[in-house]
């Protein structure tokens, strides 16, 4: 929902003629920063911890997967259905008068969209999980494409929606 808690910074994109992709662009960026060394450390992490260090490649194809998924899902959701949120110093936990509900419905629809967008992954990694090499590595190349190309269209899509709807988001 980082468009609703934008405030100001939206009203100056707009004015200033920011595009919308650069507006989704520059919010995925320093995501995926991090993610450069957040991915490979908690998965390495992850399958050391379980005992099955053959289960990088699968581990890293998924985490790539659903990190690009819900980075699309998210640039198009936040400007596709954003929720009221607490005024500029208000505090955090008492949110407007109705804003759970649209904001149950907006997160519960962009985890359904990443989990779809992901699930070809999801499901190949359960079959790595039980022991095959060949699906381990498949998952790698898999998650990839998919977390790549979900992240890009859904940056794509967004902008598009974030240009058309930039003046009613301002309201």
């Amino acid at each position: 929902n980082a468009v609703s808690y934008d405030g100001d910074a939206l009203w100056m994109h707009v004015v200033a003629g920011i595009t919308g992709v650069d507006d989704r662009r520059g919010r995925v960026v320093p995501d995926l920063l991090l993610a450069l060394v957040l991915v490979p450390v908690y998965g390495l992490v992850g399958v050391t911890v379980a005992g099955r260090l053959d289960l990088v490649s699968a581990a890293f194809g998924l985490s790539v997967a659903l990190l690009g998924a819900g980075l699309g899902v998210s640039s198009v959701m936040n400007v596709l259905l954003p929720y009221p949120v607490p005024e500029p110093g208000g505090s955090p936990f008492s949110p407007p008068p109705g804003a759970a509900g649209i904001a149950i419905v907006a997160q519960s629809a962009a985890s359904a969209g990443t989990l779809a967008l992901s699930l070809p992954v999801i499901l190949l990694a359960r079959v790595a999980w039980s022991g095959s090499a060949w699906a381990s590595w498949s998952v790698a190349l898999l998650g990839v494409v998919i977390g790549a190309s979900a992240a890009g269209l859904g940056t794509r899509v967004g902008a598009r929606i974030l240009d058309r709807r930039a003046p009613e988001l301002l309201t």
